[in-house]
C-alpha cells in the first residue's frame, strides 16, 4: 500500500496576527465615513446643471467616469422606472475634502450613477424623446416639455436616494468604491432574465424539456453553462425558430422575448 503524502500543518494564526488585522480593519473603516440622503428630481437636476459649464457644479464627474453609454431606450425605461414608482438604486456621491482652508467648495464628487444623472440631465433638457417603452407606451415619442403640467411637477418631486461619503475619505477610497460597484456582480443573461420578468408555465416548461437525458447528449453543456441557464435558451430558441421565424427581425433576444 502507498504511503500518504506528508503534508505539512497548516500554521495557526496568531494573537499577534489577529491583534494586526482587527487594527487595521478599524483604520480603513475610518475613511469610509457615510451619510444617507433623499433629494426630489428637480434638485439633483440644478445640482449638477447649474454652474457645468465652468466646471463650478455641486454634483461633479471625476476623470475616472464613463462618457454617456446607455442608449436611449435604456435611458428612457429609466425614466419611465421613475414615473412608475419604482425602486431606483443608491447613487453614490463622496464630498471632496479642500485642498486648504480657502478652497473648500463642497462638491459632491459621483462615484456611482453618472448614467442615471446624464439621463435626467437630457430629458429635463428636452434632449431625451422617450422611445422603445412597454409599460407606458403612450409615452413614447414624449419629451419632458410634452408632458402635462401636473406630470412635469410630479417627476421633479420624485426622489432619489443618494449614499454620501464624509470628506473623510480620499480619492483612492473613492476610486476603490467605484471599482467595486462595477465588478462586484455579474449582470443577469437573457434568460436568467426571462425567468425572472416572465414566470410562467412556459418558462416551466423550458426548465423541464432542458433536462431531457437525449437533448443533453446531443447538445452536451459545461456546469458553467448549465448554471447559466443555457439549455434552456437552446430549448426556446429551437421552438421560437421552429414556429416563428418568418417573424425574425434580426434582433436575437427581441425575438425571443416575443
Amino acid at each position: 500500500m502507498a504511503k500518504a503524502p506528508n503534508i505539512p500543518p497548516e500554521p495557526e494564526i496568531t494573537d499577534e496576527q489577529r491583534e494586526g488585522a482587527e487594527a487595521e480593519i478599524r483604520e480603513k473603516q475610518k475613511i469610509v465615513d457615510y451619510d444617507t440622503k433623499e433629494y426630489p428630481v428637480e434638485v439633483l437636476f440644478q445640482k449638477y446643471r447649474d454652474g457645468l459649464d465652468e466646471d463650478m457644479n455641486e454634483l461633479y464627474i471625476p476623470d475616472y467616469q464613463r462618457e454617456m453609454i446607455w442608449e436611449e431606450s435604456r435611458q428612457s425605461k429609466f425614466i419611465e422606472s421613475i414615473m412608475l414608482g419604482l425602486p431606483i438604486p443608491y447613487i453614490f456621491v463622496a464630498d471632496l475634502p479642500p485642498k486648504d482652508d480657502h478652497d473648500d467648495e463642497a462638491r459632491w464628487e459621483i462615484v456611482d450613477g453618472i448614467q442615471r444623472i446624464r439621463t435626467l440631465d437630457r430629458f429635463l433638457n428636452n434632449d431625451l424623446k422617450l422611445c422603445g417603452l412597454e409599460k407606458l407606451k403612450k409615452l413614447n415619442e414624449f419629451k419632458f416639455k410634452d408632458l402635462p403640467l401636473a406630470r412635469q411637477r410630479r417627476f421633479n418631486r420624485a426622489t432619489l436616494r443618494m449614499i454620501v461619503l464624509t470628506d473623510k475619505a480620499d480619492e483612492e477610497t473613492r476610486r476603490d468604491l467605484f471599482e467595486r460597484i462595477n465588478t462586484g456582480s455579474v449582470e443577469l443573461n437573457d434568460m436568467e432574465k426571462r425567468r425572472g420578468i416572465s414566470p410562467g408555465p412556459f418558462v416551466n416548461l423550458l426548465e423541464e424539456l432542458a433536462k431531457y437525458s437525449k437533448f443533453r447528449k446531443l447538445s452536451p453543456f459545461s456546469e458553467a453553462l448549465v448554471n447559466k441557464r443555457e439549455p434552456e435558451e437552446f430549448v426556446l430558441r429551437f421552438f421560437a425558430y421552429l414556429n416563428n421565424y418568418k417573424n425574425f427581425d434580426r434582433q436575437v433576444n427581441t425575438f425571443l422575448n416575443k
